[in-house]
């Protein structure tokens, strides 16, 4: 049986995450955003049966799962309220606006039992694959540097505290000298 999954946000991403969902298996069967009328576009659009005007009724529906593509102050309290609604959650990124958030959002998909997944896409894009073979056939080699002179030619190696110069980056060629 396909996860039913409700969408919450009427905005412009829903032109990603509508044929994701579908290519993944999934059955997208409602839309709800604060713009109810931007809500129902969007599910003529995308043929999506069921659409609502706020996120409570779309929470109380029949569906497993929610996609959140709202602004990204909006992400932590809907995850969460989702979560303890007893919906699996799919959240757009960044995942909150601070690390306190993120830790909230987690603790609530611990205590529901359910899954929070945060949309990192960046790293199924072919440069990012590229750049990590690079990394793993040691082309390119991370550094754990951090600047801590006016100048920008000093650096601070992190794990071991000492200083060194060492190029400006946070992935550099291992050929640039340190």
């Amino acid at each position: 049986m396909a996860t039913r999954v409700g969408v919450i946000g009427a905005g412009g991403m829903l032109q990603y995450h509508a044929p994701g969902f579908r290519q993944g298996g999934g059955e997208l069967v409602a839309i709800a955003d604060v713009n109810k009328e931007a809500a129902q576009a969007s599910a003529d659009e995308w043929n999506v049966s069921q659409v609502f005007g706020n996120t409570g009724e779309l929470l109380d529906s029949d569906i497993d799962a929610v996609s959140i593509i709202v602004p990204n102050k909006f992400h932590a309290p809907l995850a969460i309220q989702a979560l303890e609604s007893g919906k699996h959650v799919f959240c757009e990124k960044p995942p909150a606006l601070n690390a306190g958030e993120v830790e909230d959002m987690i603790a609530a998909a611990e205590k529901s039992g359910k899954v929070l997944m945060f949309n990192f896409n960046n790293r199924a894009r072919p440069e990012s694959q590229a750049m990590m073979k690079h990394i793993e056939d040691g082309t390119v080699e991370l550094t754990r540097h951090r600047r801590s002179g006016s100048g920008g030619q000093e650096y601070q190696d992190l794990e071991a505290g000492s200083q060194q110069r060492s190029c400006p980056v946070a992935a550099r060629l291992s050929t640039c000298s340190t």
